[in-house]
């Protein structure tokens, strides 16, 4: 990142650690009326010893799908006093390239 965003363009940030793991991220985003883009994320793990690598870095994409998801879809919807949502293939996660209103991106 290293320079100011861009006009319009804003950044969060975050960090924790978590199961033993260091983990930081900053995101870009812009925001016009209720629309919301996300721009990028930058992320960073320290999780210690690494054994395989490219389970670390699927695992931290995910965090991010899981976080995005309950940023712009999130909430779980009771009937008759149940939860309609019994796992994850009836919980609507978000997709790569989609937007928060479920619709498939360029």
């Amino acid at each position: 990142m290293g320079k100011p965003a861009p006009a319009g363009v804003f950044r969060g940030l975050a960090q924790a650690m978590v199961f033993g793991s260091y983990v930081a991220a900053c995101a870009e985003l812009s925001v016009d009326g209720s629309n919301v883009k996300v721009h990028r994320i930058v992320a960073a793990t320290d999780p210690g010893y690494a054994v395989i690598r490219a389970r670390i870095e699927r695992q931290v994409a995910g965090s991010f799908v899981y976080g995005l998801t309950g940023l712009f879809l999130g909430g779980i919807t009771v009937k008759d006093g149940k939860v309609e949502q019994r796992n994850f293939d009836s919980y609507d996660m978000m997709r790569i390239r989609q937007d928060a209103k479920g619709r498939n991106g360029p």
